[in-house]
């Protein structure tokens, strides 16, 4: 198998999913390259069915590697409290909506939820 180099300019919701799932992003991207490249053949010119398998490819990485949790209460209350701030800035307008209070209240969650992660 040869070996490149390549930069990729990668978003940061990827690179916190990966975090969420224990996941480096070169793992995963290599995943798709391994698995792909013979549906892609197949594939050409056919971006929609490529998109599909792609969301497979993942599905199925998901199901038969990553272990599924058990329910923790505390992880439960931390995305009820998400939630709920998330339904007061939207709906209700109890709270400002912003784009910048929505973005550090979905960074937030992610980081306790990550912090919870890693003392387990």
């Amino acid at each position: 198998m040869e070996t490149i180099s390549v930069t990729l300019d990668i978003p940061e919701s990827f690179t916190k999913d990966c975090e969420a799932y224990g996941i480096t992003e070169q793992r995963i991207l290599q995943l798709f390259t391994s698995h792909l490249v013979t549906v892609c053949t197949f594939f050409e010119g056919n971006d929609d069915l490529l998109i599909a398998q792609t969301t497979n490819v993942f599905k199925d990485f998901m199901e038969t590697t990553i272990v599924v949790p058990t329910s923790n209460e505390v992880k439960r209350e931390i995305c009820i409290k998400a939630t709920k701030a998330i339904i007061a800035m939207t709906v209700t307008g109890v709270l400002e909506w912003s784009e910048a209070k929505y973005n550090q209240l979905i960074n937030d969650t992610y980081q306790e939820l990550l912090q919870i992660n890693k003392n387990n």
